[in-house]
């Protein structure tokens, strides 16, 4: 008995030990696969056979791209160097420009446009490429290094070519090792106009925000106050970008509208008063005021502001953010049951007694819901807005 329960035991642990074995062979082939799935060793990118203009077979994605032939509307030439940075009211410290500043220059074209742009690096170490972020280009300018373009060695040039097809606030900013390249300040602007030109009655003011190397905040290279001018009675459009990794939000120290957001206009905006705005890592939101009769606007972000006209005291950041999701414009309705309804920023309900008013304003409406909300007394009939009228019609 003895020695049947030895063999028994030292074949439960030869078992055991193969089990082991094979548990650790699984485990090491699932972690090969989960290493090769995040960083494989050759991209095969190609367009699908029978596509576009390319039908016939695979397309190497360096041939995705702009008609060659078509000569360029905007043309700019730009060059990225590492050297000694110093942003107003931080202190020096080793980063990269582009054309001699960070951020790079303002790049401003109008709807269709077809779009130049020949960046020459000069000695950043480890290659650059950039990406035109929010724009839709093809494949071959998407800026990717190792995906879509090889990064550009010191030394080297590449010329990305586009249309401007969407009008809006974007930016650009390099895609080679980016979360030390962008915060150290290879970024810019990139500002498109409609093909009808800008508002001629708007003073335009472009505002990055920007976090640089030890928590220097910035707005473009001005550092933590953007100085513009503006008259009693203008009309000011802020685009502000976030080019930070991390969400922002921004406001105003007085009613401000918001024109629009990730370079899609805002239908008809209403005033926003007492709320902030949020902003993507990336993203971009447009806000409008018009001056005041006296003194000047502050249009916050986080730890920096935009001083327009006079000195003006800073206006503590809102507790309350703005729902995107029903900032719509409202309009007085007196046909088929549709009742009216308020700007969403106004965020309360009307206070007549009477319904059955047919006064211009929708202040005259018992219950008038407001819009996206809720009201505190419905009508009997509760309108609906059909998908076409969404963002005109409200209830």
């Amino acid at each position: 008995m003895p020695a049947a329960e030895g063999i028994r035991s030292r074949t439960a642990l030869i078992a055991r030990v193969i089990a082991l074995g094979l548990l650790a062979l699984l485990l090491i082939v699932l972690g090969t696969m989960w290493w090769q799935s995040l960083r494989p060793g050759a991209y095969a990118v190609t367009a699908a056979a029978g596509h576009g203009a390319h039908g016939g077979g695979p397309v190497s994605v360096v041939d995705l791209v702009t008609d060659p032939e078509r000569p360029a509307d905007v043309a700019v030439d730009l060059v990225a160097r590492t050297e000694t940075v110093r942003i107003a009211g931080g202190r020096a410290f080793t980063g990269n420009t582009l054309n001699g500043s960070t951020p790079g220059p303002v790049i401003r074209a109008r709807q269709g446009d077809l779009v130049e742009v020949r960046l020459r690096n000069e000695d950043v170490p480890e290659g650059i490429t950039l990406h035109w972020h929010g724009v839709d280009v093809p494949a071959a300018m998407d800026g990717v290094a190792g995906v879509t373009q090889d990064a550009i060695a010191p030394g080297e040039s590449f010329v990305y070519r586009f249309i401007a097809d969407r009008a809006g606030t974007y930016w650009y900013h390099s895609h080679q090792v980016s979360h030390r390249q962008v915060i150290a300040g290879l970024y810019g602007a990139l500002v498109i106009d409609p093909a009808a030109g800008a508002e001629p009655d708007v003073t335009e003011v472009v505002a990055a925000a920007h976090t640089y190397p030890d928590g220097i905040r910035s707005l473009g290279d001005a550092g933590r106050e953007l100085r513009a001018d503006a008259e009693p009675g203008d009309r000011v459009r802020v685009r502000v970008i976030n080019t930070d990794n991390a969400p922002i939000s921004v406001w105003a120290s007085v009613p401000f509208l918001v024109r629009a957001v990730d370079g899609t206009e805002v239908n008809r905006p209403t005033p926003v008063e007492g709320e902030r705005v949020l902003i993507t890592a990336g993203g971009r939101v447009d806000v409008e005021v018009r001056m005041p009769r006296s003194g000047g606007v502050r249009v916050h972000v986080p730890g920096a502001s935009v001083l327009l006209g006079e000195d003006a005291a800073a206006a503590p950041q809102p507790q309350r953010q703005l729902d995107l999701l029903h900032y719509v414009h409202c309009t007085t309705v007196h046909r088929r049951g549709r009742a009216p309804c308020l700007p969403a920023s106004t965020r309360r309900t009307p206070t007549a007694t009477s319904a059955t008013r047919s006064a211009g304003s929708p202040a005259s409406w018992t219950g008038a819901p407001v819009c996206g909300g809720r009201s505190t007394a419905a009508p009997a009939r509760t309108p609906r807005c059909s998908p076409s009228e969404r963002g005109t019609w409200c209830g």
